[in-house]
């Protein structure tokens, strides 16, 4: 028997041939499950489906912090115990009080059952009614804050019932058409608003008679969101601590970033009187090493996601690379400090079944020096004063740019990216003084580059032909002159290396490639209650052959000021709704002004665009006051991050 109450979701069991309604208990736990098929699944995330009970290896995870999860271990059994609870919706059973206990003499609600009580068909009253455990949630509370439509009837506190819900490891990101619909709506608000049946109204509702429908769904794409994309710390800080490590002492693993949480979706079902509301990330913080090398093993298309604190992720996978196995590291989270993402492979030992963690302490590193303003550029390296990876013999890191590498079959950040070498003390010495001699050097001893062997009065001839910038020609073969002649031509070309390739504009999507661009210093970050946002870098839409100037560089940190502090007000709204990467074009000429402000590829909605006009229009018309610096196009690029401690 299944009360109306507590059985109000339904999963496709894999019994069944279709869906079945379960307790909501039950719901949370599938996901959960489902989770991890979606992480091991050796293509990416899969549909909903049943839960698999072939699964008696499976070592039991400790509970994720999620709010209103069951508290029964992951993976400990596929088909969890029900724990139906009965609802204080009297409007759902208006013939009688359903009568249901378990046959341990348990009721739904938990407590024991008194047979004598419910004998008689009568309704219980008021103080034996048991309200189910809401989790409090932080969502809009009521609908104009939440940009949902206002012109339809509400429902009664009494009625409402709000739950959680997570359909998975991947979640959407906003579609162009479905910002389209944020900028015509009111937006969200910035203060902490917590509904339960019990305190807050919900003044949302469809009419009555249609069948369920989304009132507002702003990921109406659904295309899944990248682990090594930007957004995915949208959510994370919900979910632990805001300390600058977060790795645990000994040889204990940080948090484990189960699912990324779906941002923005807020839908009114009116079949089963709910509203439903995204959920924050699904993060398991107690991980053994044996149970990291059991996913690790399994595979799947996603790299496990480790949270090194609020701001920082970083991605492990064991990956295949020119034929050896290896330890595939990369960072995502740098990008807001104004570092370039940094990638590692390791080459795995013959015995090797976990991932040397060491490397998590490396990025911790790196994290704190760019919070200091000392950044990791190409050719440059990080040096040990200790053992690294049980090896004395390791002396650092070599930091380069990516150039004719293999990568197709790697999942990389966003660009910029750098490949972190690891090197031998032996050769710190010259990648201190002369990195690009143990870079050639490396490349002749690896799959790169050609060495050949010429006389002292070749060389001489060839260091001549460099200096006047001429073409050069080396003769190979045989010194008596017999045998086949080969030849190595040495041609002076034009340079047509673009620069900031692969980068996108956060606004629309606009390749970057071609534009000049520079790191913004000594810039003040804008603060806001535990959020702050910072402007790293600005590129310049400049003609060819043109340098920006300083003038350039000043108006750029004018309007990083502005813009800063538009926007400082709605810094919580912005990441709750999944833009924590913002972009703003600016374009002025004598006769012309005009800016597009946008994050994840799409415009902002109206109401932060009036906040902007007041900020950046007098601004905007101050740096028109120096002609010779006109016409002048530029986008700024601005994170939002945690305030850690």
């Amino acid at each position: 028997v299944f009360c109306g109450g507590c059985c109000k979701r339904k999963c496709k069991l894999q019994y069944m041939e279709k869906e079945a309604r379960v307790c909501t208990r039950c719901y949370d736990d599938i996901n959960k499950a489902q989770a991890f098929e979606r992480m091991m699944s050796p293509t990416g995330p899969v549909p909903n489906s049943s839960v698999s009970s072939e699964n008696p290896s499976a070592p039991p995870l400790q509970e994720a912090c999620i709010p209103g999860s069951a508290s029964c271990p992951l993976f400990s059994s596929p088909f969890p115990v029900s724990a139906l609870k009965q609802s204080d919706n009297e409007e759902l059973c208006p013939k009688e009080q359903k009568r249901v206990w378990f046959a341990d003499g348990i009721l739904p609600t938990g407590e024991v059952a008194y047979t004598t009580k419910l004998s008689s068909g009568a309704k219980r009253s008021s103080q034996d009614t048991v309200c189910p455990d809401v989790p409090e949630l932080h969502v809009a509370a009521n609908a104009e804050e939440a940009g949902m439509p206002t012109n339809v009837n509400s429902k009664p506190k009494e009625e409402m019932d709000v739950i959680t819900r997570m359909e998975g490891l991947c979640p959407s990101v906003p579609s162009e058409d479905a910002q389209q619909t944020i900028s015509s709506q009111s937006e969200m608000t910035d203060g902490d608003k917590s509904l339960t049946p019990d305190t807050e109204e919900c003044s949302s509702a469809m009419e009555s008679g249609k069948t369920s429908t989304n009132l507002v769904d702003w990921t109406k794409s659904e295309m899944p969101v990248s682990p090594t994309s930007y957004g995915v710390l949208c959510g994370v800080e919900n979910c632990v601590r805001k300390d600058v490590s977060l790795l645990p002492d000994g040889d204990k693993l940080p948090p484990l970033l189960l699912a990324m949480g779906e941002k923005g979706k807020v839908e009114w079902h009116v079949e089963l009187n709910q509203l439903l509301i995204s959920l924050d990330p699904l993060v398991e913080e107690h991980l053994s090493h044996q149970q990291v090398a059991l996913l690790l093993e399994k595979g799947g298309a996603s790299p496990l996601t480790f949270i090194l604190n609020a701001n920082l992720l970083a991605n492990v996978k064991l990956i295949s690379y020119s034929s050896e196995k290896c330890w595939y590291f990369s960072t995502n989270g740098l990008h807001g400090l104004g570092q370039a993402e940094i990638v590692i492979l390791l080459q795995c030992l013959p015995d090797e079944k976990t991932f040397p963690n060491e490397i998590f302490k490396l990025f911790i590193d790196i994290y704190k020096n760019a919070v200091k303003g000392k950044l990791i550029r190409n050719m440059e390296n990080v040096t040990f004063s200790e053992n690294f990876l049980d090896n004395e013999d390791h002396g650092g890191f070599l930091f380069v740019s990516p150039t004719f590498q293999k990568l197709d079959d790697l999942m990389l950040p966003d660009n910029p990216f750098l490949y972190g070498i690891l090197i031998h003390k032996l050769e710190v010495p010259w990648a201190k003084v002369f990195p690009i001699r143990l870079m050639l050097r490396l490349g002749a001893e690896y799959g790169d580059g050609l060495m050949v062997q010429i006389t002292p009065e070749t060389m001489e001839s060839l260091r001549q032909a460099l200096r006047d910038k001429k073409d050069f020609k080396i003769t190979c073969g045989k010194v008596d002159g017999e045998g086949l002649k080969e030849y190595v031509d040495i041609c002076w070309v034009d340079d047509d290396e673009k620069t900031n390739k692969g980068i996108l504009s956060p606004v629309d999507g606009k390749s970057m490639e071609g534009t000049r661009s520079e790191k913004i210093p000594h810039t003040r970050d804008f603060e806001r209650k535990g959020k702050v946002l910072k402007c790293t870098e600005v590129y310049y839409f400049l003609k060819d052959h043109e340098l920006p100037s300083p003038v350039h560089l000043q108006f750029a940190k004018d309007i990083a000021a502005a813009c800063s502090t538009a926007l400082c007000p709605h810094l919580k709204t912005l990441k709750k709704n999944g833009m924590n990467k913002i972009g703003l074009r600016v374009s002025v000429d004598s006769d012309m002004v005009e800016y597009l402000a946008g994050s994840g590829g799409h415009l902002f909605p109206q109401k932060y665009l009036n906040e902007l006009d007041k900020a950046l229009i007098p601004v905007i018309h101050g740096g028109m006051s120096d002609p010779a610096s006109l016409p002048l196009k530029m986008e700024l690029i601005f994170f939002l991050m945690e305030h850690l401690f």
